[in-house]
């Protein structure tokens, strides 16, 4: 069907206003108390040389033909704008063909005759797979005056397993190009691993002997317990860290909310090899 020139004027008017509104969205904001801007709108005061440093000759350097202002200088456009623009071309872009629509992955509920509650979400784009275990041991069950061994025993779990020590664990891990993470938390520590797919049992097998048969070996040991207080000590530093830390015993006092996750430094340079296995065989 052949257009008629009431539709392709139509048609150039859609395309301005998309332009119009697309040029609008891609102006850098301002706030309106921006005091380069106040700067800007300040008068000079009355009688004041507002001309400026004149070269020799009494001429003005003229800006060269195409010459780019530099990055800071007036009318120099912000590396953010094209950024922004891009970011609403692809959001408009993945709408129109209808990526929108949230897609879930397919969940499995299971539970073990042991307790072990298991959910399984299946996602095939990537070839890995990705374990997370939720241990409910964190800083909350530290007992009194051991705290920060919840902490230490996470961090201990990846230092040697089974038969393996904790350079041979590495070795073996990284061969299969995975990777075995702790992370200590108040209600509780979660393990997570990741491997390709092709790597299941064998990765499978690693976790296992890291949740079931570590060996915490003392020198192991203590180097976790060196490197928490190290970090403790790291954290005096760090004004977000330490009100955070703060914050937490000021709302919850004494309560096993209010204690650290890394515990403190008193508590933590005292622990030894048998806190730590006392802990894990809770």
């Amino acid at each position: 069907m052949r257009r008629g020139p009431q539709d392709r004027e139509r048609q150039g008017q859609q395309a301005r206003l998309l332009r119009d509104r697309l040029r609008r969205l891609s102006r850098p904001l301002r706030p309106r108390g921006c005091l380069a801007c106040r700067d800007r709108r300040r008068r000079p005061a009355r009688g004041a040389d507002v001309s400026g440093p004149h070269p020799p000759n009494g001429r003005r350097p003229r800006a060269r033909a195409g010459a780019r202002p530099a990055r800071g200088q007036p009318g120099a456009a912000p590396r953010w704008r094209v950024v922004k623009t891009l970011a609403l071309l692809l959001v408009l872009a993945g709408l129109a063909h209808g990526d929108d629509e949230l897609r879930l992955p397919r969940v499995t509920r299971a539970i073990f005759d042991n307790g072990l509650h298991v959910v399984v979400a299946e996602y095939h784009e990537l070839p890995l797979v990705e374990f997370q275990l939720i241990v409910g041991a964190g800083a909350a069950q530290d007992p009194p005056g051991k705290e920060g061994v919840s902490a230490v025993t996470a961090n201990a779990l990846r230092r040697g397993a089974g038969k393996l020590t904790a350079e041979e664990l590495a070795r073996a891990i990284e061969s299969l190009g995975g990777r075995i993470s702790t992370t200590p938390g108040t209600d509780g520590t979660i393990v997570t691993a990741e491997f390709l797919r092709d790597d299941f049992t064998a990765g499978l097998d690693l976790l296992r002997q890291v949740m079931l048969d570590p060996t915490f070996a003392r020198d192991e040991v203590r180097r976790a317990r060196e490197e928490q207080v190290a970090g403790i000590v790291a954290g005096l530093e760090d004004a977000s860290a330490l009100a955070e830390k703060c914050y937490g015993g000021f709302l919850y006092g004494s309560h096993p909310y209010g204690r650290p996750v890394e515990g403190r430094r008193a508590t933590v340079s005292d622990l030894g090899r048998s806190d730590v296995t006392a802990y894990y065989d809770r």
